[in-house]
């Protein structure tokens, strides 16, 4: 099976200075900067997306915040991410919401709010009561916290470790339903189709051997975007209408791909779905699904 041909032809170039062992944030920020980049499907350069995060009235907009949030070698600002994803969706707001908050929850992993236990004498050389306070409850969260590790220990020793397997980037393990960017299953990821392109798109079967689980990913070969939608559409066997489908509908963008489908026995996992062209006025549908 081939590799996955992502929608970025720029390579992920590690930074050595960088790395996981060295930076425990690089497990956190892999996933969204494949994500990230994957999303600039047509490959815009950072004076287009400076522009057209302009046009789209997002600051902060300069070449150097776009350049920052695509290598995203350290996290960017919220406002930044906006701008970077309202400049290659065409200001879709739902997928700058959904970045948006995939970026504030790495936020609050990396750096947690320690607003209250900055403790410090008030004026008058006395705890404040609010600071007390403050003191009070972070100690006894972190005795909960201890309570709970040592408990988790105990049980792990008595019950023997879980029995699946966790993903590389995450350390979880993937469900169906889960982001296969975000989760961590795009690492390994490979083409399980033949190449498969029809008017106006290519379709693809995606495999992860990690996380054994399948998503659909489909690309625009039109150049088209604006105005019109993709739509994915990841099921097992030959019932799309089955109640754990995983489906996706994206506007305005170069291309797009479905939740994963954790793969289970034997049954195979297909992959259909349509483009829309004109603004709408016709929808472009795969003529046969692509299964494995």
């Amino acid at each position: 099976m081939a590799a996955e041909m992502r929608s970025s032809s720029e390579p992920v170039v590690p930074d050595p200075e960088h790395t996981e062992e060295s930076d425990p944030a690089e497990r956190l920020l892999r996933p969204f900067r494949r994500a990230l980049q994957d999303l600039n499907g047509e490959n815009r350069t950072v004076e287009a997306l400076s522009r057209a995060a302009k046009n789209a009235g997002r600051t902060p907009n300069s070449k150097s915040t776009m350049h920052a949030v695509q290598q995203c070698v350290r996290l960017p600002a919220a406002g930044a991410v906006a701008a970077y994803v309202a400049a290659v969706t065409d200001d879709n707001a739902a997928l700058v919401e959904k970045f948006v908050e995939r970026r504030d929850s790495i936020a609050a992993e990396l750096k947690p709010d320690t607003a209250s236990d900055e403790i410090e004498p008030s004026s008058g050389g006395q705890w404040s009561r609010r600071r007390l306070a403050a003191l009070v409850a972070g100690t006894a969260v972190v005795t909960v916290v201890v309570t709970a590790v040592i408990t988790a220990l105990i049980t792990a020793a008595v019950v023997g470790p879980d029995t699946e397997e966790p993903t590389a980037e995450t350390g979880a393990a993937p469900q169906t339903g889960d982001d296969p960017i975000f989760s961590g299953c795009s690492a390994d990821a490979v083409r399980a189709n033949a190449p498969q392109t029809v008017e106006g798109m290519s379709v693809f079967v995606i495999y992860s051997p990690a996380c054994n689980a399948v998503w659909g990913k489909i690309e625009r070969t039109d150049g088209a975007g604006a105005g019109d939608s993709i739509s994915v559409v990841t099921y097992r066997g030959n019932d799309p209408t089955r109640s754990d489908t995983q489906r996706a509908v994206e506007p305005g963008v170069g291309n797009a791909y479905s939740p994963l489908i954790v793969r289970s026995g034997t049954e195979p996992i297909c992959v259909t779905g349509s483009v829309t062209v004109d603004n709408g006025a016709r929808t472009i549908k795969l003529p046969e699904p692509q299964c494995t």
